[in-house]
């Protein structure tokens, strides 16, 4: 059996009242591919960091077998206040290595002999990251990825989501580990980002743990799947199909075993419900009998059989209080979300743009030309940097063409779904926001916020502290409440997990209104119907 890497025992993680993992168990052998999966909010980040060591349990233990040259690239959020050098180097380890043997080389120095030893077990672990060499290697991996060797002493706050993903394909370029933790990998990158993702995979001579949402990822390089429900793992041995396979087996044993304790409750409810009716009856017939003797006789008769009736009806009212009833199995209710949702549009066009210029930063679009009709579909596609999610934020109104028009009709209203969480920033907690953003009363919306799998804890919440997925599934339950006329969609699959991105796919085979939609996934695109597709290329 191959060496063990990692091993996660009875691990659980909690912050504050709110708890994440709950007796985690799970090993990772040289030469695993295990994806993560399951609900937003599950917990498969905070798994992540703690198999990297970037946070510790509450209980429980993570052994990392010592030597083992083990990298986390965490989920893209932005850049940060380092350089793309910095960021590479401390990705792949070299920084933190660095930094250590920098320390016991000055308290050698200083005389202190005995961290003699541990010294040269520093500059050996630096070395075998690939700190001797890394500064020759940092401009081709760049240029492989798709950057600029130029970007190197660039500051990573002056990159885009789709240039630090870029950042990241670089990193597993230069990676010289055992074992990657991986973060959605995929997030940000569009076709040929995706199509090089797969390559470094495919040629990586480690191992790999990724938490995705990406269908075809998954399908590809999952050999094991291990599932997080409720706080709670699972694994699946046989890669994706056998775990989809599994999970549909499940949910068919879970709602058969909910239908037939439904059954069995309402059978023992008419039942119930028939003998105390039938004690009734005969307690009304005795009272009728008029003949004493017969009466006598007879009211002696039926207050036994009563008796006995009302006895064996409590007997069975005792079964159903005691009935083990499951939960109902959970089902993602999206497939009616958008029915009939969309805002009946009396216009031409839902928006229009004449010769008009995007800007962001420095970055100037070309001159566009568009017209959205009521109801139509349009798939933008392009690479990253051209512009798709601020055309995506100027057809919202967020943002303004800087020369040319853009036209709105003031009673569209328009809906954006997409890469920038700022829809419910501000409010004290999500409930607040949600009554702000909908104008629904507190019932209604936390009703409306539990139908979309966020109960009262997160509804209480601080909308800061939701995931990036929780915030998703936020946004979704608002457009069910508030009807629309253009739906815009950016980059969806981003930050929705698997069940409620497919069944966001169902659910928008109901949508009249118009559709905007900028996505790299290539099965959300086979699974949407557009009328047309808008290619954007560089300006």
């Amino acid at each position: 059996m191959s060496e063990s890497f990692i091993t996660a025992t009875a691990v659980s993680r909690s912050f504050g009242d709110r708890q994440i993992l709950t007796s985690i168990d799970l090993i990772v052998h040289e030469g695993d591919r295990i994806a993560l999966v399951g609900p937003n909010g599950s917990g498969k980040s905070t798994l992540l960091r703690l198999l990297a060591g970037a946070e510790d349990p509450t209980t429980g233990t993570v052994k990392r077998t010592p030597g083992v040259r083990i990298a986390y690239l965490p989920q893209v959020t932005g850049g940060g206040p380092g350089t793309v050098r910095d960021e590479l180097s401390e990705l792949i380890g070299v920084g933190p290595a660095a930094r250590k043997m920098d320390r016991l080389t000055e308290r050698l120095a200083q005389g202190e002999l005995e961290v003699l030893e541990a010294q040269a077990a520093a500059v050996e672990r630096w070395a075998a990251l690939g700190g001797g060499d890394l500064e020759a290697r940092l401009a081709p991996a760049l240029e492989s990825s798709g950057i600029s060797s130029g970007w190197l002493d660039r500051p990573c706050r002056t990159l885009s989501g789709g240039q630090m993903a870029r950042v990241r394909l670089a990193a597993l370029e230069l990676a010289r580990l055992d074992l990657v933790l991986l973060d959605e990998p995929s997030n940000h990158l569009d076709a040929d980002g995706l199509e090089m993702l797969g390559r470094r995979l495919d040629g990586a001579g480690h191992g790999f743990v990724f938490a995705s949402h990406d269908r075809r990822l998954l399908d590809r390089f999952a050999e094991d799947v291990f599932e997080l429900e409720r706080g709670r793992g699972h694994r699946v041995r046989g890669g994706w199909q056998s775990y989809l396979d599994e999970r549909e087996a499940s949910r068919e044993n879970e709602e058969a075993v909910y239908e037939r304790a439904i059954a069995e409750r309402r059978r023992l409810v008419t039942m119930e419900r028939r003998i105390r009716r039938q004690a009734e009856v005969g307690e009304r017939k005795a009272k009728r009998k008029t003949r004493a003797e017969e009466q006598d006789k007879f009211i002696r008769h039926m207050a036994v059989e009563s008796a006995q009736k009302n006895t064996a009806a409590s007997g069975i009212a005792k079964r159903i209080e005691q009935l083990d009833l499951p939960g109902k199995p959970w089902r993602e209710d999206l497939s009616k979300l958008l029915l009939d949702r969309d805002q009946p549009v009396h216009a031409p066009a839902v928006v229009s743009m004449r010769s008009a210029v995007l800007a962001r930063g420095s970055w100037r679009s070309v001159p566009l030309d568009l017209s959205i009709k009521p109801g139509e579909r349009i798939l933008l596609s392009g690479e990253n940097g051209t512009g798709k999610s601020t055309l995506i934020e100027a057809l919202a109104g967020r943002s303004e063409a800087v020369a040319g028009e853009i036209h709105r009709p003031g009673h569209v209203r328009s809906f954006q779904l997409g890469q920038h969480r700022g829809c419910f920033a501000g409010y004290p907690t999500l409930v607040t926001g949600f009554r702000a953003e909908s104008g629904l009363d507190e019932t209604a919306s936390r009703s409306a916020l539990a139908a979309m799998r966020l109960g009262p804890e997160l509804a209480a919440a601080r909308p800061e502290t939701l995931s990036p997925g929780e915030t998703t599934r936020a946004e979704l339950a608002l457009l069910a409440a508030v009807p629309a006329g253009l739906l815009l969609l950016d980059e969806p699959s981003n930050h929705l997990d698997i069940e409620a991105l497919e069944a966001l796919e169902d659910a928008l085979g109901g949508w009249n209104g118009a559709l905007v939609v900028a996505s790299h996934d290539q099965a959300f695109r086979e699974k949407i119907r557009f009328d047309r597709t808008l290619d954007l290329v560089r300006s």
